[in-house]
């Protein structure tokens, strides 16, 4: 088995029933990869805005067009494909720009989807006369098939106009086992 890193536990200090205190130790334990667990990472970012079209219901998906890594090189810029079965943590982070001039509140989704309709959402409300910056953050998992494939969409509804935050975009995901 390969060695991927090390666990740290500590023992805190605690008193016995007769008051003795009890050392903190460290130990060190090795955590070990085999072939069928985890593996296959990756983490994106966006660097520029993009619009988003509101009023719609349309999905948006979001371009991540700058790879920070790509363990198993499955990551399109777009999408995500599972190279084997198994259960998959994904993040993603949107910064949206916003200018809502409506006497309405506006609202937008953010989704991490899968190619099989599993979805993970959140809602971010676009307050009234808000001209703003705004974030929200998704963390899903999914048991995914092989060849399966994950990406982040954000939806629109309402008369806001929007776009994407260059730098606060990001989407990564690893597969958990």
């Amino acid at each position: 088995m390969k060695n991927i890193g090390y666990i740290i536990l500590f023992y805190f200090p605690l008193f016995t029933l007769a008051q003795t205190p009890v050392t903190l130790k460290r130990m060190n334990v090795p955590v070990t990869n085999s072939s069928s667990n985890a593996c296959c990472g990756f983490r994106a970012m966006n660097s520029a805005e993009l619009p988003i079209s509101v009023g719609s219901s349309k999905e948006n998906s979001i371009v991540f067009d700058k790879e920070i890594f790509d363990d198993a090189n499955v990551f399109n810029g777009v999408k995500y494909k599972a190279p084997t079965e198994g259960v998959y943590q994904f993040m993603a982070n949107i910064g949206i720009k916003t200018t809502n001039t409506s006497s309405e509140i506006n609202q937008l989704f953010l989704k991490i989807q899968t190619s099989n309709n599993q979805t993970v959402s959140q809602l971010i409300n676009i307050p009234v006369n808000y001209d703003n910056a705004l974030s929200g953050q998704v963390t899903a998992l999914f048991k995914l098939s092989a060849g399966e494939e994950v990406y982040v969409v954000v939806i629109g509804l309402g008369t806001a106009k929007a776009a994407t935050t260059g730098n606060l975009n990001y989407f990564s995901g690893v597969k958990l086992y």
